[in-house]
């Protein structure tokens, strides 16, 4: 069994710099069977108002079942032009609707063929992958945590681990991203602590001496680019600044020997982004993503990220799309974005 390990010495960050990423998940997709009749045009704000776009959602069972057949239409209608727009793009796999889906984390075969038909949609379109696991942390992802402060990653979390490292195989860390989405709050989805230790770059690399028990693992590779602080309800800045802080910097939830699962460190400069809701910011540059960007730089975090941008969820009776997070009156345009991207890149 893998187990959980949590370290005190920290190794030195590969370089990313700070700052250098804004951009929302872009809603365009629910799984195989429901997207947009037409390959409908993006905003033509998109570009503008970020560098960076996660579209979203694959349905992990469809990866699972049919393989690169999964990958929805609208997809393969919209990267093109993200792509053209010098826009990073990334390929959001889970999402909250495809919670109990993770159909592939059942073996380790089916995780390493799962991670092969994503990695070759990451060779084939240019995009990044991003790991968007919701749970059920019981089942899929269950803890048992012995007395000693040893937890033990469940099966389908140590298939999990199969699927970062045969998609690195495939696509070696610096060639293409991986990201993974964590919760706002780590204790609402402990699990997730470990593939932090695991993965990504400057974490620790050895074992704390009150860890009496289990593999002295360590940071193993780096293979994860970077991590989504995922701010799913409150949208004030000291919402999302306290979120941020629980992962970076000296306020940092550090596991402990009293409450032993969760990050090892605080997570190294350029390696987190937080998140707020798109909708709530288009009209200017508020006052609350002005905080943030100010937090996200003082504390040289990886960047801002915004839920969600979605035109084509905008008839609430008859589309099947529609997220209660976008405002549709902002289809036409959202100036706000692309001040916040402004003033948190500088560009």
């Amino acid at each position: 069994m893998l187990r959980l390990f949590l370290a005190v010495n920290a190794i030195a960050a590969s370089a990313a710099a700070p700052a250098d990423t804004f951009g929302s998940w872009y809603f365009v997709a629910d799984g195989n069977g429901t997207t947009p009749s037409t390959s409908a045009q993006d905003p033509a704000w998109l570009a503008g108002a970020g560098n960076f776009v996660s579209v979203a959602f694959i349905d992990p069972s469809a990866i699972d079942s049919v393989g690169d057949d999964a990958l929805p239409t609208a997809f393969r209608d919209h990267v093109g032009a993200l792509t053209g727009a010098k826009l990073t793009t990334m390929f959001a796999v889970g999402g909250m609707v495809f919670s109990q889906k993770w159909t592939f984390l059942a073996s380790a075969a089916r995780a390493r063929a799962a991670a092969k038909v994503c990695a070759g949609w990451a060779k084939r379109y240019g995009v990044g992958i991003e790991i968007d696991y919701e749970g059920p942390d019981g089942g899929y992802g269950g803890w048992g945590v012995t007395w000693d402060g040893v937890s033990t990653l469940s099966p389908a979390f140590q298939n999990l681990a199969v699927f970062i490292e045969a998609f690195r195989e495939e696509v070696p860390f610096g060639s293409g991203l991986l990201t993974l989405d964590v919760y706002a709050s780590q204790g609402g989805g402990p699990c997730l602590g470990y593939f932090l230790n695991r993965y990504l770059p400057g974490m620790p690399a050895s074992n704390p001496p009150w860890v009496k028990s289990g593999a002295a693992v360590g940071l193993k590779a780096p293979m994860l680019d970077h991590v989504n602080i995922m701010v799913a309800t409150g949208d004030s800045a000291e919402e999302a600044i306290g979120y941020l802080d629980g992962y970076v910097g000296p306020s940092a939830k550090v596991a402990t020997q009293n409450n032993p699962v969760g990050i090892s460190a605080p997570l190294p400069e350029g390696r987190a982004a937080i998140s707020l809701i798109s909708g709530h910011h288009c009209a200017a540059l508020d006052a609350d993503m002005a905080k943030v960007i100010a937090h996200v730089k003082q504390v040289k975090a990886k960047g801002i990220m915004t839920w969600a941008i979605a035109p084509f969820g905008c008839e609430h009776n008859t589309d099947p799309l529609h997220i209660g997070d976008w405002d549709c009156q902002y289809n036409a345009s959202c100036p706000g974005l692309a001040l916040a991207k402004a003033s948190l890149l500088g560009k």
